[in-house]
């Protein structure tokens, strides 16, 4: 039952960290993507997903780290 438990909890921690990575590392590729797209002079209605996210998966970022992550390392 041990055995269980740590596998359990181990597939948790990599998911989570898994997401905490993405969540942490996209918002500088959509900054560059949104730079690219502002060169080419596209709207900021159409260029509203890029800015969004940019700030949004920060925050997401950070909330992994405090809530699923921190408590476990």
């Amino acid at each position: 039952i041990c055995m269980m438990l740590l596998s359990i909890r181990l597939g948790y921690l990599q998911g989570a960290g898994a997401l905490f990575f993405l969540e942490n590392s996209i918002p500088e590729q959509l900054s560059k993507i949104n730079h690219g797209l502002r060169r080419l002079n596209l709207p900021e209605e159409e260029r509203h997903f890029f800015e969004l996210h940019c700030s949004l998966d920060k925050m997401h970022a950070q909330n992994w780290w405090d809530n699923a992550i921190k408590n476990h390392i």
